[in-house]
């Protein structure tokens, strides 16, 4: 989980999100390409 972090933290990927539901739609579309990720990778 710290490499997710870290990861997350280093890309930057966060600093455009201003409010709760900007980060719950970002959450929403990376949890959807980590899933499909995976998925292609079975």
């Amino acid at each position: 989980m710290d490499k997710f972090r870290k990861i997350i933290k280093d890309s930057g990927i966060l600093a455009d999100v201003k409010t709760t539901s900007e980060g719950a739609g970002l959450m929403s579309v990376l949890f959807k390409e980590v899933i499909e990720m995976l998925l292609l990778a079975e």
